[in-house]
Protein backbone atom coordinates (compact mmCIF):
# COMPACT_ATOMS: atom_id res chain seq x y z
CA UNK A 1 0.00 0.00 0.00
CA UNK A 2 1.58 3.25 -1.17
CA UNK A 3 1.02 6.33 0.97
CA UNK A 4 0.76 9.83 -0.46
CA UNK A 5 3.02 12.66 0.72
CA UNK A 6 0.09 14.15 2.65
CA UNK A 7 -0.57 10.85 4.39
CA UNK A 8 3.09 10.48 5.33
CA UNK A 9 3.19 14.00 6.79
CA UNK A 10 -0.08 13.52 8.69
CA UNK A 11 1.16 10.25 10.21
CA UNK A 12 4.54 11.81 11.05
CA UNK A 13 2.76 14.52 13.04
CA UNK A 14 1.81 11.89 15.64
CA UNK A 15 5.47 11.51 16.64
CA UNK A 16 6.71 15.02 15.81
CA UNK A 17 4.09 16.56 18.08
CA UNK A 18 4.08 19.91 16.31
CA UNK A 19 4.41 21.46 12.87
CA UNK A 20 7.61 23.21 13.97
CA UNK A 21 9.31 19.92 14.83
CA UNK A 22 8.24 18.37 11.55
CA UNK A 23 9.24 21.46 9.59
CA UNK A 24 12.69 21.52 11.22
CA UNK A 25 13.36 17.97 10.09
CA UNK A 26 12.23 18.55 6.52
CA UNK A 27 13.96 21.91 6.25
CA UNK A 28 10.98 24.15 5.47
CA UNK A 29 8.89 26.63 7.46
CA UNK A 30 6.12 25.42 9.74
CA UNK A 31 3.72 27.56 7.72
CA UNK A 32 4.58 25.54 4.63
CA UNK A 33 4.09 22.28 6.53
CA UNK A 34 0.68 23.57 7.59
CA UNK A 35 -0.28 24.22 3.98
CA UNK A 36 1.02 20.81 2.88
CA UNK A 37 -0.96 19.07 5.61
CA UNK A 38 -4.07 20.84 4.28
CA UNK A 39 -3.31 19.91 0.69
CA UNK A 40 -6.32 20.49 -1.56
CA UNK A 41 -8.33 22.15 1.20
CA UNK A 42 -9.21 25.79 1.86
CA UNK A 43 -6.07 27.53 3.08
CA UNK A 44 -3.87 24.63 2.05
CA UNK A 45 -1.48 24.03 -0.81
CA UNK A 46 -3.04 23.13 -4.13
CA UNK A 47 -0.63 20.19 -4.20
CA UNK A 48 2.55 19.15 -2.40
CA UNK A 49 5.63 19.63 -4.63
CA UNK A 50 6.75 16.45 -6.36
CA UNK A 51 10.36 17.43 -7.08
CA UNK A 52 13.03 14.95 -6.06
CA UNK A 53 14.37 17.02 -3.13
CA UNK A 54 10.94 17.52 -1.53
CA UNK A 55 9.97 13.89 -1.93
CA UNK A 56 13.28 12.79 -0.42
CA UNK A 57 12.85 15.09 2.59
CA UNK A 58 9.31 13.88 3.25
CA UNK A 59 10.36 10.24 2.85
CA UNK A 60 13.22 10.77 5.32
CA UNK A 61 10.86 12.33 7.86
CA UNK A 62 8.44 9.46 7.42
CA UNK A 63 11.19 6.85 7.82
CA UNK A 64 12.34 8.49 11.04
CA UNK A 65 8.76 8.66 12.26
CA UNK A 66 8.26 4.98 11.48
CA UNK A 67 11.46 4.00 13.33
CA UNK A 68 10.51 6.12 16.36
CA UNK A 69 6.98 4.74 16.46
CA UNK A 70 8.21 1.14 16.21
CA UNK A 71 10.73 1.77 18.99
CA UNK A 72 8.05 3.34 21.19
CA UNK A 73 5.70 0.43 20.60
CA UNK A 74 8.48 -1.99 21.59
CA UNK A 75 9.20 -0.02 24.78
CA UNK A 76 5.52 -0.09 25.72
CA UNK A 77 5.03 -3.68 24.48
CA UNK A 78 2.26 -2.50 22.18
CA UNK A 79 1.20 -3.71 18.73
CA UNK A 80 2.84 -1.85 15.84
CA UNK A 81 0.82 -1.13 12.70
CA UNK A 82 3.39 -1.48 9.95
CA UNK A 83 1.48 -0.11 6.94
CA UNK A 84 0.12 2.97 8.68
CA UNK A 85 2.59 3.64 11.53
CA UNK A 86 1.26 5.78 14.36
CA UNK A 87 3.04 6.95 17.49
CA UNK A 88 1.49 5.20 20.53
CA UNK A 89 1.07 6.88 23.90
CA UNK A 90 -0.10 5.30 27.16
CA UNK A 91 -1.27 7.09 30.28
CA UNK A 92 -0.70 5.66 33.77
CA UNK A 93 -3.75 4.45 35.63
CA UNK A 94 -4.53 5.69 39.11
CA UNK A 95 -4.46 2.16 40.52
CA UNK A 96 -0.89 1.65 39.26
CA UNK A 97 -1.87 -1.15 36.90
CA UNK A 98 -0.63 -1.21 33.30
CA UNK A 99 -2.58 1.05 31.00
CA UNK A 100 -5.23 -0.82 29.05
CA UNK A 101 -5.55 1.87 26.38
CA UNK A 102 -3.32 3.13 23.60
CA UNK A 103 -3.68 6.78 22.62
CA UNK A 104 -2.64 8.31 19.32
CA UNK A 105 -2.61 12.12 19.62
CA UNK A 106 -1.99 14.82 17.01
CA UNK A 107 -4.22 13.16 14.43
CA UNK A 108 -6.41 16.01 13.05
CA UNK A 109 -4.60 16.08 9.70
CA UNK A 110 -5.18 12.38 9.10
CA UNK A 111 -8.03 12.17 6.60
CA UNK A 112 -10.98 9.84 6.47
CA UNK A 113 -9.55 7.28 4.09
CA UNK A 114 -6.33 7.07 6.10
CA UNK A 115 -8.25 6.84 9.38
CA UNK A 116 -10.04 3.81 7.98
CA UNK A 117 -6.68 2.25 7.00
CA UNK A 118 -5.32 2.81 10.52
CA UNK A 119 -8.33 1.27 12.27
CA UNK A 120 -8.49 -1.62 9.81
CA UNK A 121 -4.77 -2.28 10.35
CA UNK A 122 -5.21 -2.20 14.13
CA UNK A 123 -8.11 -4.67 13.92
CA UNK A 124 -6.05 -7.06 11.79
CA UNK A 125 -3.42 -7.34 14.55
CA UNK A 126 -6.18 -9.00 16.65
CA UNK A 127 -4.70 -7.34 19.71
CA UNK A 128 -7.20 -4.52 20.20
CA UNK A 129 -10.68 -4.93 21.66
CA UNK A 130 -12.16 -1.66 20.44
CA UNK A 131 -11.51 1.85 19.18
CA UNK A 132 -13.06 5.25 19.77
CA UNK A 133 -12.14 8.60 18.24
CA UNK A 134 -12.18 11.92 20.05
CA UNK A 135 -13.04 15.26 18.45
CA UNK A 136 -13.06 18.72 20.00
CA UNK A 137 -15.80 21.22 19.32
CA UNK A 138 -16.46 24.83 20.23
CA UNK A 139 -18.93 24.79 23.13
CA UNK A 140 -21.05 27.68 21.86
CA UNK A 141 -21.46 26.08 18.43
CA UNK A 142 -22.51 22.83 20.09
CA UNK A 143 -25.11 24.58 22.25
CA UNK A 144 -26.54 26.44 19.28
CA UNK A 145 -26.74 23.24 17.24
CA UNK A 146 -28.44 21.49 20.16
CA UNK A 147 -30.88 24.40 20.53
CA UNK A 148 -31.81 24.13 16.85
CA UNK A 149 -32.59 20.43 17.33
CA UNK A 150 -34.76 21.18 20.37
CA UNK A 151 -36.65 23.87 18.45
CA UNK A 152 -37.17 21.51 15.50
CA UNK A 153 -38.55 18.91 17.94
CA UNK A 154 -41.13 21.44 19.14
CA UNK A 155 -39.63 22.02 22.58
CA UNK A 156 -39.41 25.31 24.50
CA UNK A 157 -42.23 26.90 22.52
CA UNK A 158 -42.36 30.65 22.92
CA UNK A 159 -38.72 30.86 23.97
CA UNK A 160 -36.03 32.53 21.89
CA UNK A 161 -33.00 30.58 20.68
CA UNK A 162 -30.78 32.78 22.85
CA UNK A 163 -32.81 31.83 25.95
CA UNK A 164 -32.70 28.14 25.02
CA UNK A 165 -28.90 28.25 24.58
CA UNK A 166 -28.48 29.83 28.05
CA UNK A 167 -30.85 27.29 29.57
CA UNK A 168 -29.08 24.33 27.97
CA UNK A 169 -25.72 25.67 29.13
CA UNK A 170 -26.96 25.80 32.74
CA UNK A 171 -28.40 22.29 32.54
CA UNK A 172 -25.32 20.74 30.90
CA UNK A 173 -22.93 22.57 33.23
CA UNK A 174 -24.81 21.29 36.27
CA UNK A 175 -24.75 17.74 34.91
CA UNK A 176 -21.01 17.96 34.20
CA UNK A 177 -21.28 17.64 30.43
CA UNK A 178 -19.90 21.14 29.98
CA UNK A 179 -17.05 22.58 32.04
CA UNK A 180 -15.45 26.00 32.18
CA UNK A 181 -13.47 25.45 28.99
CA UNK A 182 -14.54 26.86 25.64
CA UNK A 183 -14.31 23.46 23.96
CA UNK A 184 -16.04 20.14 24.50
CA UNK A 185 -14.92 16.63 23.68
CA UNK A 186 -17.04 14.27 21.63
CA UNK A 187 -16.36 10.55 21.34
CA UNK A 188 -17.54 8.01 18.81
CA UNK A 189 -19.29 4.96 20.18
CA UNK A 190 -16.84 2.25 21.15
CA UNK A 191 -16.44 0.12 18.03
CA UNK A 192 -15.55 -3.52 18.74
CA UNK A 193 -12.38 -4.74 17.05
CA UNK A 194 -11.88 -7.86 19.10
CA UNK A 195 -13.43 -11.28 18.56
CA UNK A 196 -17.04 -12.29 18.95
CA UNK A 197 -17.26 -15.71 20.58
CA UNK A 198 -19.39 -18.19 18.65
CA UNK A 199 -19.68 -21.78 19.90
CA UNK A 200 -16.68 -21.22 22.14
CA UNK A 201 -14.51 -20.01 19.27
CA UNK A 202 -13.39 -16.45 18.44
CA UNK A 203 -14.68 -14.89 15.25
CA UNK A 204 -13.52 -11.56 13.89
CA UNK A 205 -15.91 -9.46 11.86
CA UNK A 206 -14.70 -7.72 8.72
CA UNK A 207 -12.04 -5.22 9.95
CA UNK A 208 -12.73 -2.88 7.06
CA UNK A 209 -16.44 -2.64 7.85
CA UNK A 210 -15.69 -1.97 11.53
CA UNK A 211 -13.38 0.89 10.55
CA UNK A 212 -15.90 2.31 8.09
CA UNK A 213 -18.56 2.32 10.83
CA UNK A 214 -16.37 4.57 12.98
CA UNK A 215 -15.60 6.89 10.09
CA UNK A 216 -19.28 7.13 9.25
CA UNK A 217 -20.04 8.27 12.80
CA UNK A 218 -17.21 10.81 12.67
CA UNK A 219 -18.71 12.34 9.55
CA UNK A 220 -22.31 12.26 10.80
CA UNK A 221 -21.94 13.30 14.43
CA UNK A 222 -18.62 15.07 14.78
CA UNK A 223 -17.87 16.83 11.51
CA UNK A 224 -20.76 19.36 11.55
CA UNK A 225 -19.52 20.91 14.82
CA UNK A 226 -15.83 20.00 14.79
CA UNK A 227 -15.29 21.63 11.40
CA UNK A 228 -16.51 24.95 12.78
CA UNK A 229 -14.02 27.57 14.09
CA UNK A 230 -12.48 26.39 17.35
CA UNK A 231 -13.16 22.73 16.66
CA UNK A 232 -10.80 19.87 15.80
CA UNK A 233 -12.03 16.80 13.98
CA UNK A 234 -10.67 13.40 15.04
CA UNK A 235 -7.97 14.87 17.29
CA UNK A 236 -7.12 11.61 19.12
CA UNK A 237 -7.52 7.87 18.54
CA UNK A 238 -8.07 5.65 21.59
CA UNK A 239 -7.58 1.88 21.26
CA UNK A 240 -8.63 -0.57 23.98
CA UNK A 241 -6.05 -3.31 24.39
CA UNK A 242 -6.99 -6.96 24.70
CA UNK A 243 -6.95 -8.12 28.36
CA UNK A 244 -4.24 -10.73 27.72
CA UNK A 245 -1.95 -8.14 26.18
CA UNK A 246 -2.54 -5.77 29.08
CA UNK A 247 -1.52 -8.48 31.53
CA UNK A 248 1.60 -9.33 29.53
CA UNK A 249 2.70 -5.72 29.49
CA UNK A 250 3.20 -5.68 33.26
CA UNK A 251 4.65 -2.68 35.08
CA UNK A 252 7.55 -1.31 33.12
CA UNK A 253 10.07 1.23 34.33
CA UNK A 254 11.27 1.93 30.81
CA UNK A 255 10.57 5.52 29.95
CA UNK A 256 10.77 6.77 26.37
CA UNK A 257 12.84 9.82 25.62
CA UNK A 258 11.16 13.10 24.94
CA UNK A 259 9.70 13.34 21.48
CA UNK A 260 11.92 16.19 20.37
CA UNK A 261 15.02 14.46 21.70
CA UNK A 262 14.15 11.26 19.86
CA UNK A 263 13.77 13.11 16.59
CA UNK A 264 17.05 14.99 17.13
CA UNK A 265 18.96 11.85 18.07
CA UNK A 266 17.75 10.05 14.98
CA UNK A 267 19.20 12.84 12.91
CA UNK A 268 22.59 12.31 14.51
CA UNK A 269 22.88 15.74 16.11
Amino acid sequence: MKLTSQEKLALAMTSAGSMRNLAALIGVSHQKIGRWLREGETGGAKSIPTDKATRAAIDLAFTIHKDISKEQAAIENLPFIEKTPIFPVTKPRRDGKPSDRMFVPETPFIRGETRVKIMEGAARTKKFMSVTVESEIQAQSYLEELADKEIAAGKYKGKTKKWIVRHLKKVLTKSGVIGDTETLKLYTKRQPLGPIWVDGKPRWDDPYQAAVAVEDEIQRRHAPSANQPGGTLASTFIFQLAPKLTTQRGNTNAKPKARKAKWTNKRGK
